[in-house]
């Protein structure tokens, strides 16, 4: 398989649940791995089942103690930190990472 050396972003984006966007991000990204793409499998959905899926729940919760988390890292508490509409998708993002930029 060809690739070029450009970073390559794919996100599985759905409002609907129950439609795959899991199983779809992580087979995607394990077929990546299994073809020496480096892959980086980022689950942003608080019911963690990419995350389950890659991790135990015990070593998940032995790492997040010890090195956080992404939403530890983006300052996310809950859903009320996020801004924007579910129309539009692109405007849910989180202020504090807009200001510091």
């Amino acid at each position: 398989m060809h690739v070029s050396s450009k970073v390559k972003i794919v996100a599985c984006v759905n409002l609907k649940g129950g439609v795959g966007k899991t199983a779809l991000a992580v087979n995607f990204a394990a077929y990546c791995g299994i073809n020496n793409l480096k892959t980086l499998l980022i689950d942003l959905d608080p019911q963690t089942n990419a995350t389950f899926s890659c991790i135990s729940p015990e070593d998940w919760q032995k790492h997040a103690a010890e090195h956080g988390t992404v939403a530890d890292l983006l300052g996310v508490r809950n859903h009320s930190s996020a801004e924007g509409t579910a129309k539009d998708p692109a405007t849910v993002i989180k202020k504090r990472c807009i200001q510091e930029r």
